[in-house]
């Protein structure tokens, strides 16, 4: 009797087959796993661009406009009104503009779409100036703006992605530091989490 050899062969060669599929299926898994991953740092990453871009361009205007500010309150105390006047109009131009400035800023914060709405809302509530009503400046006596009492500011950026189990959110954190307001030179620091 004869045992039947090429039934087993192929049931080997099916058995190989399936192994091999299911070890390019665990690599393909780990693969869409690493590009989610680095989707969501690149998203994280390019939020955290934009905003700087947008909150160190802000703090820029806004400085360079106490210092003109701050020059024309003096200057609109002459005694001569042909330059105390115009000190004025110019006085109350730069305010507007710093008013400007700010409505500006907030459109431009809530355009990046690569940014989750919390992390929009954060930089936009948590200005690095005192307000009123996170619409209107609160101004020195110089009628210059006015910095919060501390000369750091946190912010904490997200992606707009969807993370899950498998793709945890990445998190940078980052300090503005200025030292008065009328410094234009912002520095940052910037850290990364990765949960």
């Amino acid at each position: 009797m004869k045992l039947n050899q090429s039934g087993s062969t192929q049931l080997f060669l099916c058995l190989l087959l399936l192994m091999s599929l299911s070890g390019l299926t665990a690599i393909t898994l780990n693969k869409v796993i690493i590009y989610k991953k680095n989707r969501i740092r690149l998203m994280t990453l390019l939020c955290l661009r934009k905003s700087h871009f947008y909150q160190s361009k802000f703090i820029n205007d806004i400085n360079l406009a106490n210092r003109l500010i701050q020059f024309s309150f003096y200057t609109s105390k002459v005694p001569n009104p042909k330059i105390s006047i115009p000190a004025k109009i110019a006085l109350n131009s730069l305010k507007a503009k710093q008013q400007v400035d700010l409505a500006i800023f907030y459109k431009n914060i809530y355009k990046i779409k690569e940014c989750s709405k919390i992390t929009r809302a954060n930089i936009a509530l948590n200005s690095i100036y005192k307000m009123k009503g996170k619409v209107i400046f609160k101004r020195n006596f110089d009628d210059t703006t006015s910095l919060v009492s501390k000369k750091k500011k946190d912010f904490l950026y997200f992606s707009s992605e969807k993370t899950t189990i498998e793709t945890p959110p990445i998190i940078f954190k980052s300090t503005f530091n200025l030292d008065n307001h009328f410094d234009r030179k912002v520095k940052v620091l910037t850290k990364g989490y990765e949960i």
